[in-house]
Order: structure tokens, then C-alpha cells, then sequence
């Protein structure tokens, strides 16, 4: 019989430590199944050093987040509910980890429709941080961001801009008006004022925020790319498809550049940008856009995933408006299987 070899807790360590840095960096590059293996396998050695480890809190939370990215909320649910349990217990009710605890379900919450259980959880949350740190601190800000953007979700953008604006207040007291945090919370508000059609008021925010991202990173990275993408969406609302296809185009070039051409935000830019092409009639411009981003989401995150979903539905359309019937309700018949599948996997109040 061979001997069996005894593992020390510091080989443990370091394992998971491996195994953990690796599901980052693998997700990181958008290689979702292998980021899955590794944050599965540092959670497996993260249940051997016991329920009040932070290793293990480490783990149920970043296996919950990835679950969380992947639109796999009934996977997510359960390990951001007991890693808030852990919490709990560990600091009391009223603690700052708490609080994260309670926004991390209270996004899955969200994502699954279940609003009025995620409001209430970001209340509390909020409350829990302006208790511990007083009402101007940055963590309020975030909490304060996080409720705007369920208000949005939820079609409330009456509720969600005040409450966009005084983060933004806390955000430019706390860490000053050309910090990157105040930008990511300026873009917050601009979509407020897009989905309420105010874009004369959107335009202005994105602008600002462009410029203090752009002396905070350069003009070369995912952030940029983010808001110039934004922007190119708000042309598009507004009719001016000249200038919306030349910013799809620049934030696609710089999200290529920078997350490689196989990230699922490129697939989010080519998704617009084939729209765009669609709404001019320029079809043959936007069906391979389009079956390029397919491409990109299915191998990201598999054939069930929100964005898999989105981006066969805009094709269908597409195909219809190229006379394409029968190819059209194929995709259409894939989308109704998809979102049945869905419903059952994550249902909703």
C-alpha cells in the first residue's frame, strides 16, 4: 500500500494561494472556464482551514462574484449568503464587512428581479456604513451608488439621481474633483440622465468624466473605453450615427487593445456598434459584428448567459430586416429555450 503524504497547512497555503491568483488572472483575460476550475479549487482547500477562516471568506466570495459575472445567480446566492452569515458572526451585525456582505446578495437580488429584497438590503447596508464611518465617507458614496443603480434598474430614476448626486458630492469632498472614483460615479449619472432622455444633461457628465479618466489612466485603457463607449451610445439615442460609429469604434480599438480581442466587452462594443449599423440599413456592415460578439460571449460564458441572449436577439432582428425568416426563428426558438431555462434556475419573487 503506498504511503499516504501528509500535507503541512503552510503547502496548503500556498496552494491556495496559487490557485486563487491564477482564477484572477484567467479572469482577468476572459478565460472563464479555467478562472472557474481554479476559484473551485482554491475553494475546496479553503473548506480545510475552517468556517472562520478568512481564506475561506476569500473564497466564497470570489467564487460567488465569479458565479455572479456569468449571470449564474442561483450559484451565486447561497455562497454570498453564507459568506454573510460568516460575517455576522465573526463582527456583529453592525460592521463594515457586514455591510459589503449585504451589498454583494443585494446585487444578486437584483440581478434576479428580486428588487424590493435587494432595497431593502442596500438600506441597510448604507445604514450600517453611515453609522460606523459618519455620512461623508467614500464607503457611503459607494453605498449611495450601488441604490442609484438599483433605482435605475428598477425604472426609479427620480429616486436614483438625487441620490447619484450627493455621492458624487461625497466623492469629490473625500477624495477630490479629479479622482477616478468621482468619474466612475459621473458616468453613473449621465445614464441616469440618458434613460430620463435628458441628453443635453448626459453629454457634459460623460465629458468630464472622459477627462479625468483619461489624465488618471491614459487614453489607452478599459475605463476610457468604457465611457467612450457610453458616449457613442448616447449618439446613437440622439440620431448623430456619424459621431456614435467613431466612438464604438475608438472604445472597441482600446478594449481590443487592452483586454484582448476575445473579452466579452469587446463583444459588448460590437454588439453597438452592429446596432447602429442595423438601425442605417447597413447590414452586411453589422451581421459579421454581430456573429463576432456571439462568438466572444459563448466561449466567455457559456451558451445560457444574459449576453448570449442579447446578442442572439439583435441578430433575429437583423436577420428579419434581411429577409432571413427562417434563420430568424431559429435564433428565436434558441432565446425562448434559454430564457425558460433561466426562469428555473434563478426565479424571481
Amino acid at each position: 500500500m503506498a504511503e499516504e503524504k501528509e500535507t503541512s497547512g503552510t503547502e496548503e497555503w500556498g496552494e491556495w494561494e496559487v490557485a486563487t491568483d491564477e482564477a484572477v488572472r484567467q479572469l482577468e483575460t476572459g478565460s472563464y472556464g479555467e478562472a472557474e476550475k481554479q476559484f473551485l479549487m482554491a475553494m475546496g482547500l479553503a473548506e480545510e482551514f475552517g468556517e472562520t477562516d478568512e481564506r475561506l471568506l476569500s473564497s466564497l466570495k470570489n467564487l460567488a462574484q465569479f458565479y455572479f459575472t456569468i449571470g449564474n445567480y442561483s450559484g451565486s446566492e447561497p455562497l454570498f449568503h453564507r459568506a454573510l452569515v460568516i460575517e455576522e458572526g465573526l463582527h456583529g451585525e453592525k460592521h463594515p464587512e457586514v455591510a459589503l456582505g449585504m451589498n454583494n446578495l443585494a446585487e444578486v437580488y437584483s440581478a434576479q428581479g428580486k428588487h424590493e429584497d435587494a432595497e431593502r438590503l442596500h438600506k441597510m447596508s448604507l445604514e450600517i456604513i453611515e453609522e460606523v464611518h459618519g455620512p461623508d465617507h467614500p464607503d457611503v458614496a459607494l453605498s449611495l451608488n450601488n441604490l442609484a443603480y438599483l433605482y435605475r434598474a428598477m425604472g426609479k430614476n427620480s429616486n436614483a439621481e438625487p441620490i447619484q448626486k450627493r455621492a458624487i458630492l461625497i466623492l469629490e469632498k473625500s477624495q477630490g474633483d479629479n479622482h477616478p472614483d468621482v468619474a466612475a460615479a459621473l458616468n453613473n449619472l449621465a445614464l441616469i440622465y440618458r434613460a430620463q432622455g435628458k441628453y443635453t444633461d448626459s453629454l457634459p457628465i460623460y465629458e468630464r468624466a472622459l477627462s479625468i479618466e483619461e489624465k488618471a489612466y491614459g487614453s489607452e485603457h478599459a475605463n476610457v473605453a468604457t465611457t467612450i463607449n457610453n458616449m457613442g451610445g448616447l449618439c446613437y439615442r440622439c440620431g448623430d450615427y456619424e459621431e456614435g460609429e467613431r466612438l464604438f469604434k475608438k472604445s472597441l480599438a482600446i478594449r481590443e487593445k487592452t483586454l484582448g480581442p476575445d473579452h466579452p466587452e469587446v463583444a459588448l462594443t460590437l454588439n453597438n456598434l452592429a446596432v447602429l449599423y442595423r438601425t442605417q440599413e447597413r447590414y452586411s456592415d453589422a451581421e459579421p459584428l454581430y456573429v463576432r460578439a456571439l462568438e466572444i460571449d459563448k466561449k466567455a460564458f457559456g451558451q445560457d448567459h444574459p449576453n448570449v441572449v442579447n446578442s442572439l436577439e439583435n441578430y433575429a432582428v437583423l436577420l428579419k430586416k434581411m429577409d432571413r425568416e427562417a434563420e430568424a426563428e431559429e435564433l428565436e426558438k434558441r432565446v425562448k429555450a434559454i430564457k425558460e431555462k433561466q426562469e428555473i434556475q434563478n426565479p424571481a419573487n
